[in-house]
């Protein structure tokens, strides 16, 4: 029966795809595009690569049709209620006077037995709320905002515990112009929880969802991904609201400040929150500005936030679009960094790869690299240029049969670095500054493996973090999309987050990391060995990091062979098989689709 319900998932996802072909040839940039794609996937006996870059071509291309958010809303179950009573905290500051009563009107659709509401009100607006819940009857505590949204929030929780005398097991925050949504809670203890989240029109449509990874500290820094609806355990609510600091003056700095106090930051797998958009909104990225008309401001208590978690020396710096977190790591000069290229010929690549190393960093850092077997005379004569030149570089020979692990296994054996940066010998430098980018992350005592965003030499990804569970295996995310596009509808390619792994063409790691948890597996030889090593970083309690802002090209798989080992798939495949899912992906989302998208 297991089989035969196998098969036929595979038959309507062909037909699916079938169905879809346009979008594929679309997203290839015509037809002869995707027929070498096909044809040369397939010569690498790689045919579910294939029907993966097809579901996301169909998927990226169609991103931002509403009629397929509406047609998975109609097969999604709904919800169980929560394990206790709810009181929400709402605010129509900021609702337009043309959007008000719309507001107040899907606030009441969603009147559950379980939910208490607060709203937060401006004064203009009160007469307005007051007279919307006097004819419907529903129960409301409306209070006056004090002009700031976090302020307004903190003071709603505190009238909430004040007025729940223990009937009330959760205190939900939202957002002003936020409507409350499902919500299957049921958590103890002190608890800070959040949902996905997308948009409602005055209609009650919905659409552009966003889904959510599980708690991401790193994405937190970078990104308010969790105030649209903060939910809070009793207990964690009482605590906040017998606090007097610190005061905060902005949602992100409220998450921030939540999530310190929590003992457990859960994500709740379903839509919890709807945010209100006006009809114009709807053709903008969700129904945000873009990012070329306003720049982000650094939340105001980040910079104590990474003071209390990271040490003194980690600061927010702005940057064009908004800011980006340093560490402190390397500040007083220490952690060298050893570079670990492993290379066979190949020298017009080998030599790019170096060359911008040396262009692009300053600081302590050697390039050692590992000769598994050269024969050209020219690259012989590179080597011995390159070791006059470069004072810092080391060859080390290894003619031995290609094992990526085993090399660079032996490549750390020779490395004086506090820190390795694993490097292939097919990626170039785009970027000043990603040496000490990297190093100062791995450096964190909480962090395992960190990388990059590596790109094709046209300019899309390759390389965005990876996803583990793709296919029953792992793969990378955003793969073939360009990484400035919009209407995703997870977090986007362009913005720091912990991940369950990154690629070994561009991984650092700390030496007293490697020492913990020990160095690459040996059994594997070509490929898998990075996910392998970055699951049990993950395993024993560090965190793996993804910088956008460490950029790379990588002529991807240019000096060996393109077809993976099967002996390689397979033990990668046992490992996943282990569990957990990946917790920095939703599980709502497709596990085909490199592109982050529906189910097919």
């Amino acid at each position: 029966m297991s089989q035969s319900r196998t098969i036929l998932r595979r038959l309507r996802r062909l037909v699916w795809l079938l169905a879809n072909i346009g979008a594929c040839v679309q997203f290839a940039g015509g037809t002869v595009g995707f027929l070498k794609r096909a044809a040369r996937t397939l010569a690498a006996g790689q045919w579910r690569h294939l029907v993966a870059w097809m579901v996301m071509a169909v998927s990226y291309v169609s991103r931002a049709d509403s009629k397929r958010y509406q047609r998975w809303l109609a097969r999604t179950a709904p919800a169980q209620p929560p394990d206790g009573q709810v009181s929400a905290v709402l605010a129509s500051v900021g609702v337009p006077a043309g959007q008000l009563a719309a507001f107040l009107a899907l606030v009441s659709a969603q009147r559950k037995p379980w939910l208490d509401v607060v709203v937060v009100v401006e004064r203009e607006q009160r007469r307005q709320v007051e007279a919307h819940f006097g004819a419907t009857g529903q129960k409301a505590c409306i209070v006056d905002s004090d002009g700031n949204a976090a302020r307004d929030m903190l003071g709603g929780l505190r009238r909430s515990v004040a007025a729940s005398e223990g009937g009330v097991r959760y205190i939900a925050l939202l957002a002003p112009g936020c409507i409350p949504g499902d919500m299957p809670l049921a958590a103890t203890g002190s608890t800070l929880l959040y949902g996905d989240e997308d948009e409602i029109d005055h209609r009650g449509e919905r659409s552009r969802p966003l889904f959510k990874p599980a708690f991401s500290p790193d994405l937190l820094l970078h990104r308010d991904y969790m105030s649209s609806c903060l939910v809070l355990t009793a207990d964690l609510a009482r605590s906040v609201a017998e606090q007097t600091e610190p005061a905060v003056a902005d949602l992100h700095s409220l998450a921030l400040v939540l999530t310190e106090a929590a003992e457990y930051v859960k994500h709740v797998g379903t839509f919890t929150v709807h945010r209100l958009v006006e009809p114009s909104a709807r053709g903008s990225v969700r129904g945000r500005p873009s990012k070329t008309s306003t720049k982000a401001e650094i939340p105001g208590h980040l910079a104590r936030h990474l003071r209390g978690c990271y040490g003194e020396g980690a600061v927010a710096h702005e940057t064009r679009d908004g800011w980006t977190c340093s560490f402190g790591s390397r500040d007083s000069g220490a952690g060298k960094v050893s570079i670990i290229i492993p290379t066979r010929d190949r020298i017009d690549l080998l030599e790019t790869c170096i060359e911008g190393i040396h262009a692009t960093n300053q600081g302590s850092f050697e390039c050692i690299i590992i000769d598994n077997g050269s024969v050209a005379p020219e690259t012989k004569r590179w080597l011995a240029a390159a070791r006059a030149r470069f004072p810092a570089l080391k060859v080390v020979e290894a003619p031995e049969p290609f094992n990526w692990s085993r090399l660079n296994n032996q490549g750390m054996r020779h490395a004086e670095g506090d820190v390795f940066v694993f490097l292939n010998n097919d990626t170039e430098a785009a970027c000043e500054g990603w040496i000490d980018r990297l190093a100062d992350v791995a450096l964190r005592p909480d962090v395992g493996a960190v990388g990059g965003l590596l790109l094709y030499p046209n300019g899309l990804i390759q390389h965005a973090g990876v996803v583990t569970g793709f296919g029953g295996c792992a793969d990378h995310i955003y793969v073939g999309t360009h990484p400035d596009a919009g209407e995703h509808m997870f977090v986007p390619p362009t913005v720091p987050r912990n991940v369950s792994a990154v690629t070994g063409a561009c991984l650092a790691v700390a030496r007293s990391t490697v020492d913990a948890i020990g160095g690459f597996d040996e059994g594997f030889r070509v490929v898998g060995s990075d996910v392998e090593f970055c699951v049990r970083a993950m395993r024993a309690g560090r965190r793996n990091v993804y910088l956008p802002d460490v950029r790379l090209v990588h002529h991807e798989s240019q000096s060996r062979t393109k077809r993976d080992p099967e002996t390689d798939i397979e033990r990668l495949r046992a490992l996943v098989a282990q569990g957990p899912s990946d917790p920095y992906f939703n599980p709502k989302l497709s596990m085909v689709s490199l592109y982050p998208s529906y189910p097919v």
